[in-house]
């Protein structure tokens, strides 16, 4: 389930990245790419993926809340961040 979900994820992401940059004076971004898990073997991407597509956020003036193989506090925390990033902003990608 979670690998569906983070592939999911992941999807948006990049084609969010992929489009051009969006005239929004402010944008805001969630990525959270985890790819350390407690009952499976470490997945190879996810992480990975997440630095890239958060660095490409970046580079199209997103301003990224992002984490790797974060607990489920800490993933927490990063949503509730972006949440509060979200007043006032123009566009966001979650």
């Amino acid at each position: 389930m979670l690998t569906h979900l983070a592939t999911a994820f992941i999807s948006l992401v990049v084609l969010v990245s992929a489009l051009e940059p969006a005239s929004a004076e402010r944008r805001v971004a969630l990525v959270i790419g985890n790819s350390a898990y407690n009952n499976t073997a470490p997945l190879k991407n996810p992480s990975n993926d997440a630095v890239d597509i958060a660095e490409t956020l970046r580079q199209l003036d997103f301003e990224v809340i992002d984490g790797t193989d974060l607990s489920k506090r800490e993933m927490e925390k990063r949503i509730r961040a972006f949440a509060d990033k979200l007043v006032g902003a123009d566009a966001a990608s979650d």
